[in-house]
């Protein structure tokens, strides 16, 4: 049972030291994803979005949601076409991310089919440990 609610942790999470959460645990698991984690404050999250534009996608990040969302623009049976076989999902879909304490997107960039999003957690200076000299 904690081995898969770990589980769920380590592929649902970003920027709570080691992980982010995805906000709703039913969600379907689709597109996939990966999580990496680059450095000691920044991250990589991939999404699987063969077949999807640029325009068709939408990143949108509000207060700790992460939000990835895309919407086919054409129908593959348009313009006279049969599908004969349909393997591969062109279906809209959302996922959300609950994202951690002062993370932020630095970009996205959509490449050969997969959605990277850059994240990197900026702590600002006035929450940073301050060095307090001591005077004798």
């Amino acid at each position: 049972m904690h081995a898969k609610i770990l589980d769920s942790m380590i592929r649902h999470g970003i920027g709570f030291d080691p992980w982010f959460f995805e906000k709703h645990a039913d969600t379907p698991n689709f597109p996939p994803h990966n999580i990496v984690q680059l450095g000691e404050d920044h991250y990589l999250l991939t999404l699987a979005v063969a077949g999807f534009r640029q325009n068709e996608l939408t990143v949108v990040l509000e207060h700790d949601v992460l939000s990835v969302s895309g919407r086919k623009d054409d129908d593959p049976d348009k313009e006279g076409r049969h599908v004969l076989y349909r393997g591969i999902a062109f279906r809209d879909f959302s996922r959300q991310f609950k994202i951690g304490e002062h993370v932020e997107v630095q970009d996205a960039v959509l490449e050969h089919g997969l959605l990277n999003i850059t994240l990197v957690r900026v702590i600002p200076e006035s929450d940073k440990p301050k060095l307090i000299q001591i005077n004798g």
